[in-house]
């Protein structure tokens, strides 16, 4: 009879790796309520999205920040990345609150477009409909 707990245990590691070595996108901020679209398909969570809360206020990775800092940063809204590093067809992805008046929203992403941003994707949650 063939022992099977070396097979059990290297299935487990793997496991683990791969749990610990996954990517897991930041969630979205609570008071955020992201527009809703029934037409577009779904695109899989990103990391680097850029979430804006119905006052304004700049969330990237999780962490509330100031515009002006973050545009001062790497990312893709100067197509720098660590260490200066290009960053080559990384779009800029924003999710807005629908709340957000429109004349902010468009604030927002001048600023973004004067930073250098060329690719600007709005970001929508899969509607009921």
């Amino acid at each position: 009879m063939e022992n099977t707990v070396p097979l059990i245990n290297v299935v487990f590691l793997i496991l683990i790796f791969f749990l610990v070595a996954g990517v897991v996108a930041p969630p979205t901020a609570r008071e955020l309520i992201p527009a809703e679209t029934s037409d577009l398909p779904v695109v899989p969570p990103q990391s680097d999205v850029v979430q804006i809360l119905p006052d304004g206020t700049v969330l990237f990775r999780g962490v509330t920040t100031d515009l002006d800092g973050l545009l001062a940063g790497p990312g893709p809204w100067n197509k720098t990345g660590a260490g200066g590093t290009a960053l080559q067809g990384s779009p800029l992805r924003v999710l807005v609150d629908q709340r957000l008046e429109a004349a902010r929203l468009i604030d927002i992403l001048e600023r973004f477009r004067a930073a250098g941003t060329a690719d600007i994707r709005l970001m929508t949650v899969k509607g009921q409909g």
